[in-house]
């Protein structure tokens, strides 16, 4: 690692901006292949999903290491003491990377958010398809009183 933070800090960011807008990318290509119900596809990118969050998970310790062995405080207030003591080159730099990190970083939870939310309607979706059929749905729906029932008598519509 280079001794030298403003230039550890240049190389780590841009490492992490690649592998958040690579994250990114690999989200919105779920979401994607959810809406297509692609099921092989997706089991291929949850492998490749792993591995770049691996990959994240790699650079934040190494960028928790360059900020101790720089002695710099592990907060915001920390790294932003670092970047006034550098020059006003490297402080624009360094916070323009910081700037396109944390929207990369919001970009991906927000549409990781988003694609939890298709599975988890899916599974529902799903869940409450196989209670129909093995004659025990669930106690969601409701009648006109506004309480629950179990709607059928219990009877499967499927024997196996």
């Amino acid at each position: 690692m280079i001794n030298n933070f403003p230039d550890a800090a240049k190389q780590l960011l841009n490492a992490l901006n690649e592998s958040t807008a690579a994250l990114v990318a690999l989200l919105q290509q779920e979401y994607d292949v959810l809406k297509k119900r692609d099921t092989a596809e997706l089991i291929d990118l949850t492998s490749e999903k792993q591995a770049l969050v691996d990959l994240l998970d790699i650079l934040n310790k190494d960028w928790l290491d360059c900020l101790k062995s720089a002695n710099i405080e592990i907060s915001i207030n920390g790294i932003r003491q670092a970047l006034e003591a550098a020059d006003a080159q490297t402080q624009l730099g360094l916070a323009s990377q910081w700037q396109h990190l944390s929207e990369n970083a919001k970009a991906c939870q927000r549409q990781n958010t988003i694609n939890g939310t298709v599975l988890e309607l899916r599974h529902h979706t799903t869940q409450f398809a196989l209670d129909i059929l093995n004659g025990s749905p669930a106690n969601n729906t409701y009648g006109p009183t506004g309480k629950t029932s179990s709607g059928g008598d219990g009877n499967p519509l499927a024997k196996v």
